[in-house]
């Protein structure tokens, strides 16, 4: 983790405006069964307070990912570009 904190600190230094850091979570798609069926339970799940803590797994389906990456490049906001605690 301190790695991935080094290299955002690092392109936001050196990049400045053109540097958008990315926070997805589990990227899931029906035909990546590894990662579907977790991110499928985990949905209702986070909707349950005393299961919050899950919160920071954030799925999110692929189609969804590239339409939120394409707003982002469009400069439009997004979700995805804050982390979660």
């Amino acid at each position: 983790m301190r790695a991935k904190k080094e290299v955002e600190a690092y392109g936001q230094k050196r990049l400045k405006s053109r540097f958008i850091s990315v926070f997805p979570g589990i990227v899931y798609d029906a035909s990546r069964k590894s990662s579907y069926f977790p991110a499928r339970l985990l949905e209702p799940l986070i909707k349950i307070p005393i299961f919050y803590f899950l919160k920071s797994y954030r799925p999110i389906k692929r189609s969804q990912f590239a339409k939120d990456i394409h707003k982002i490049i469009e400069g439009k906001e997004s979700s995805l570009t804050t982390r979660i605690k």
